[in-house]
Formats: structure tokens, C-alpha cells, sequence
């Protein structure tokens, strides 16, 4: 579940849009989720086959927490990789926020990607 801002707290799940055994695309919604201020479609961050959904409808999540176990498509994360040379590179774990000492999150090395 990504970062949902500062004092957005935990969001509940009001639908899960992938099943087990799809094959899923970066960047397609996989979940729907309602915070005190929105309603957001969560898309996924890889391509590959749903191996597992780590959540239900009307439970609530924070940031952070897994939603879906994937069994990561190489070819299309070397096909993402290669239209969108600048972007960021993708990792199954949280984000970490870093900047120079001092700011931001404390400063914390960034994760290497799987």
C-alpha cells in the first residue's frame, strides 16, 4: 500500500479489483480504497500473476502493508523499464524517503531492488 499522505491514517478497502491467478499490468488498479478525505483506485507497482491477495473488502490497511503476493514478470518490467528510462526503479518492499542528513526520514539508504 503506498504513502497516503500526512494524517491520512489507515484507508479501508471498499473493493479488491484482481483475483487470484490474474495476470496483472503496471499501473492497473488493483484495489479501491476510501481514507477520511478520498476514494483512490491503488495501482500496482509490477506485472505478473496474482499469486496470493493479502487483504479483503471492508478490511483496513495503513501505508506500507502488503495487498497482493506477485509472481513478478521479467519481460514486462524490462519492457517498463525501457520506455521510462528516468523512472524510478521498482522494489517490493515500502518506500523510503531520503534526502540529505538531516531531512526527510532521517536520511536512510535507499532499498535495492529485488
Amino acid at each position: 500500500m503506498p504513502y497516503l499522505g500526512d494524517g491520512a491514517g489507515d484507508a479501508d478497502i471498499l473493493k479488491v479489483m484482481v483475483s487470484e491467478g490474474d495476470v496483472i499490468a503496471v499501473e492497473q488498479p488493483v484495489i479501491e480504497i476510501e481514507t477520511d478525505k478520498a476514494t483512490v483506485e491503488v495501482p500496482s507497482d509490477l506485472a505478473g500473476e496474482v499469486l496470493k491477495i493479502l487483504v479483503e473488502t471492508g478490511q483496513s490497511i495503513s501505508s506500507g502493508q502488503a495487498i497482493l503476493s506477485i509472481a513478478a514478470d521479467p519481460a514486462a518490467a524490462a519492457a517498463a523499464e525501457t520506455e521510462a528510462p528516468s523512472a524510478a526503479p521498482v522494489t517490493s518492499g515500502p518506500s523510503v524517503a531520503t534526502g540529505p542528513a538531516g531531512t526527510g526520514y532521517g536520511g536512510a539508504t535507499p532499498a535495492t531492488p529485488p
